[in-house]
C-alpha cells in the first residue's frame, strides 16, 4: 500500500515527483528551500526510484518536506494526479528533480497570482542548461500563450504556479486523450502538459512572467530510431487532436511538418510547400470561424512558422527556394542572403 498521508491545507504546495535522480536531486531540494518565500508544503513523490533518491530525500530534516513514496512506479502522470489527490493548497508549484529553482521564484509568482485572479497558470522565463545552454524564448501574455500553443508547447511545465480550482471545480487532471497502446506504457513523451493546457485554454487565462525563475536541465538522450519513430506517432495522434478542435483534418505529410521541419529533409515533393502553405492558411480560416485562439496572434505565429520553413529548403535544391518564394510572392532579404550564402557554399565544398 502507498504511504498515507494527510492532506495539507495551505496556501501553497511545491510538488515535484522524483524517480531515480539521485545525482541531481540535492540541488534541487535545496533550491525549494532556501526560497524567499518560505510558508509552503515541499511534496515530494518518489515513484519508486532504484538508486539513493529514498536517501537523499530522507537525509533532509526540513518539516516542510512531505514525503510519500509509491507502492509500484506509475508514471509522471499519474504521480502528478495523485499530487492532486493529497493536496487541498490554493495553489500548487511544480518542480522537476533535475531543475534549480531561482531563490526568488515562489515570492516573484505568489505576488503574481495574488494580485492577477483571472490568471489560472503562471510560468516565467528559463534558462536552459546542460547539453545547451540559452535562455528560452518564449511569449508572456495569454492570446500569444495560447496561439503558439497550436504548434508548440509555451509554459515550461516545472516553471508553472497554478490555481488548485483548476482541477477541484470539475474533476480536470493530468492526461492526453488516448491510450498508449505499446511496450514503452505512459513512460515517455506523455505529453500531459500540454495536453493539461489544451483542455483548460477555454476557460482560463496563462501568463509567463517576465523573470528568470528556474533553471531547466537538458541531459544529452539516446533515443533508439524505434523508440523516436513512436514518439512521432504519438505527436501526431496528440496534434490530430489540437487540429480537429479547429475542424482540420491533416494530410500525413502536413502532420509531419506541423510538428517540426526537421522532417522535411524527407521530402519527395517541392509540391510539398504549396501544400504546407495551404495547411497554415488553414488554419487560419478555420479559427477565424470558430475563434478558438486570438485571431491577430495566431496569423503572426502562422507567419513565423512560414518563415522558419524556408531554411530548411536550400539542402533540398534551388527549385523548393523558388516555389517558396513564388507562394509567398516577396523575398525577403534575410531569405536571400541565406539562400546565397548556403549555395555559395556548398559549391566551394564548405557545406552549410
Amino acid at each position: 500500500m502507498d504511504t498515507p498521508v494527510n492532506k495539507y491545507n495551505n496556501l501553497l504546495t511545491v510538488a515535484m515527483p522524483v524517480y531515480n535522480a539521485a545525482a541531481y536531486l540535492p540541488e534541487a531540494i535545496e533550491s525549494i528551500l532556501n526560497q524567499t518565500y518560505r510558508d509552503f508544503v515541499f511534496l515530494i513523490i518518489n515513484d519508486c526510484s532504484t538508486d539513493d533518491t529514498e536517501e537523499v530525500i530522507l537525509s533532509y530534516k526540513d518539516e516542510r518536506i512531505k514525503y510519500v513514496k509509491n507502492s509500484q512506479n506509475i508514471g509522471v502522470k499519474d504521480s502528478l494526479n495523485k499530487i492532486i489527490e493529497l493536496t487541498d493548497s490554493k495553489y500548487l508549484a511544480r518542480m522537476d528533480a533535475d531543475d534549480i529553482a531561482m531563490p526568488k521564484r515562489l515570492e516573484w509568482q505568489l505576488e503574481f497570482m495574488e494580485s492577477h485572479n483571472d490568471i489560472g497558470v503562471c510560468g516565467g522565463v528559463f534558462e536552459v542548461f546542460g547539453v545547451e545552454n540559452h535562455i528560452a524564448k518564449i511569449p508572456y501574455e495569454d492570446a500569444a500563450i495560447k496561439a503558439r500553443m497550436v504548434f508548440l508547447n509555451q509554459i515550461c511545465h516545472p516553471s508553472i504556479m497554478l490555481r488548485m480550482d483548476i482541477f477541484k471545480k470539475d474533476g480536470t487532471r493530468y492526461g492526453v486523450p488516448f491510450d498508449f497502446n505499446d511496450e514503452y506504457g505512459p513512460k515517455i513523451s506523455e505529453l500531459e502538459d500540454f495536453a493539461l493546457w489544451h483542455k483548460i485554454k477555454s476557460r482560463t487565462k496563462f501568463e509567463n512572467i517576465d523573470k528568470l525563475i528556474l533553471r531547466y536541465r537538458m541531459e544529452g538522450q539516446n533515443i533508439s530510431y524505434n523508440k523516436e519513430s513512436l514518439v512521432l506517432e504519438r505527436k501526431k495522434t496528440f496534434f490530430r487532436f489540437v487540429l480537429a478542435e479547429l475542424g482540420i483534418i491533416p494530410t500525413e505529410t502536413n502532420l509531419v511538418y506541423h510538428i517540426s521541419f526537421k522532417y522535411f529533409g524527407d521530402s519527395k515533393s517541392v509540391n510539398e510547400v504549396s501544400e504546407f502553405r495551404k495547411h497554415l492558411d488553414s488554419i487560419l480560416l478555420e479559427n477565424k470561424t470558430k475563434n478558438i485562439y486570438g485571431q491577430q496572434e495566431l496569423a503572426t505565429v502562422v507567419e513565423d512558422k512560414w518563415d522558419q520553413l524556408f531554411y530548411h529548403l536550400p539542402p533540398l535544391g534551388m527549385n523548393y527556394v523558388r516555389a517558396y518564394w513564388n507562394i509567398s510572392g516577396v523575398r525577403k532579404r534575410k531569405h536571400v542572403v541565406y539562400a546565397f550564402k548556403y549555395f555559395v557554399n556548398r559549391r566551394i565544398g564548405r557545406g552549410d
